[in-house]
């Protein structure tokens, strides 16, 4: 983004994270561009507070990868505190792990633990990162994804990412079978934006916009 000519605010809740953000946005020449910041978006309301003020038009979009939304305990008011500062119209891109990945259901059932294979479709579940602190996870369908965020956000699209192509874990069968995975891949940009595809694979990308209504 930064490439494009965009000034880009950046966090993450790990400090190790930040700091390996920085060293990579140094070597790519784009570190005056691009503000990295620690920030736990469970206290958005107030953290954001912090990077940008409480006031519509001082952010003009915004980005959220890797499941992020998956773990917070409270979306709604990560919601709230964006709509705050997003202009009517601005995009919300958000990329969420989905309730069913065909890939991991297989590769667990395939070694027969099917309550594995299942979890995503607990209420919620437990995790840890390294041995560090627990915390909880859910995953969220499209449509429960839209509620939360509304009345400040509209669904606007979603795209599943990860339906024919294999998650990371199991790049070795990508590894093994190139050229059919590389047809896969093709086929999956075809297909993802797709219904009842769109809401299937190890993630998916639900683009939302700004409404022009309350956030409240």
């Amino acid at each position: 983004m930064a490439g494009t000519g965009l000034e880009v605010t950046a966090v993450d809740r790990s400090v190790a994270m930040v700091e390996q953000a920085r060293s990579k946005l140094a070597r790519a020449g784009h570190s005056e561009s691009v503000r990295c910041l620690p920030m736990d978006l469970d206290k958005a309301e107030t953290a954001l507070d912090n990077v940008v003020p409480n006031a519509v038009g001082h952010i003009t979009g915004a980005l959220s990868n890797f499941g992020v939304f998956n773990c917070l305990s409270d979306r709604p008011a990560l919601a709230r505190a964006l709509a705050s500062r997003l202009p009517a119209g601005a995009p919300l891109a958000v990329v969420v792990m989905g309730r069913w990945c065909p890939w991991e259901i297989c590769s667990h059932a395939i070694r027969g633990d099917l309550r594995r294979g299942f979890r995503r479709l607990a209420s919620s579940v437990t995790a840890e990162i390294a041995g560090g602190p627990a915390f909880r996870v859910d995953y969220p369908n499209p449509r429960r994804l839209a509620s939360d965020l509304m009345p400040g956000f509209r669904l606007r699209r979603t795209v599943a990412l990860g339906v024919l192509v294999p998650p990371s874990y199991l790049s070795h069968w990508v590894d093994r079978w190139p050229r059919v995975f590389r047809l896969a891949a093709r086929l999956e940009v075809r297909l993802a934006g797709t219904a009842p595809v769109n809401r299937w694979g190890d993630h998916f990308l639900a683009l939302f916009e700004r409404t022009s209504g309350s956030s409240s």
